[in-house]
């Protein structure tokens, strides 16, 4: 496996682990079970809005600014960026 594979999916993995666990913190916080924030807690919730964005900008397909294209449409060679 080439090492910018391997890099990619190492951050994609890291990426959804606190994801998740941002997520289950602040649906704990949200619930009232959290009796005390400590810093941990904190920085995951701090960090939820900036990873909403990162996915919803670069990872949810519907986000795309372009439309997508078919081959016919495309021609030989795609549009350039």
């Amino acid at each position: 496996m080439p090492p910018q594979r391997l890099g990619g999916l190492l951050i994609a993995f890291g990426y959804s682990v606190l994801l998740f666990e941002a997520l289950r913190t602040g649906i704990a916080w949200w619930n009232g079970e959290l009796e005390e924030l400590g810093v941990e807690e904190i920085l995951v919730l701090l960090a939820l809005p900036v990873l909403a964005w990162v996915g919803w900008r670069f990872l949810y397909v519907p986000s795309r600014r372009r439309r997508a294209a078919t081959p016919l449409e495309r021609g030989p060679h795609p549009p350039p960026e």
